[in-house]
């Protein structure tokens, strides 16, 4: 008789890993008009199982904790985007039109007071599907980029984090090929 699967089976894609982890993205590259991006390797194991299944990572949500303050009162703003794909000084374009971006983070000040238009820390984006699915990643490398609208420094230089809920998760050979070559188109 066949083995039934366990139903924590279904959520944790075979691993059994029920509990989250982080992973920290730091940046401190120079918050310029020029898209900057770091590079920060994936903790997914690169040795393939005898069962013909690989393990990646399944990303929960997104933490982006820039660290900024509006130091001007015109409009201007700060993108931040996690990807799959290194856009090296190019923006990626219209968001999340390319497959590669994972998630965004828009900021933008207004014309009024200083410190009207702060925000609270940190912006999270949920990639759950509300069953407790995530996004699949199977790249070897996440990037966290970032730019702003005007040269005159609107924003306060300093170190912004980007922090990643994931677990782990075993795909079928096929399954992680596809993911590999979606997210590095």
């Amino acid at each position: 008789m066949p083995k039934r699967a366990r139903s924590g089976d279904q959520l944790t894609g075979g691993t059994g890993d029920v509990n989250p982890q982080w992973l920290n993205v730091r940046s401190a590259a120079v918050i310029s008009t020029t898209f900057s991006t770091t590079t920060v390797p994936t903790p997914i194991n690169k040795f393939p199982e005898g069962s013909g299944r690989v393990v990646i990572m399944e990303i929960l949500k997104v933490f982006f904790l820039p660290g900024i303050l509006a130091t001007t009162t015109t409009n201007n703003n700060f993108q931040m985007y996690l990807t799959t794909k290194n856009f090296a000084s190019t923006t990626p374009t219209n968001g999340f039109g390319d497959g590669s971006v994972i998630a965004g983070f828009w900021y933008s000040t207004g014309l009024g007071a200083q410190g009207s238009n702060d925000f609270q820390e940190p912006f999270v984006v949920d990639l759950t599907d509300g069953s407790g699915h995530g996004m699949l990643v199977a790249t070897d490398n996440l990037y966290l980029g970032q730019i702003q609208s005007a040269a005159g420094e609107p924003f306060a230089a300093g170190t912004t984090t980007c922090k990643i809920l994931y677990r782990f998760k075993k795909v079928s050979l096929q399954e992680y090929i596809g993911i590999v070559q979606s997210q590095q188109s």
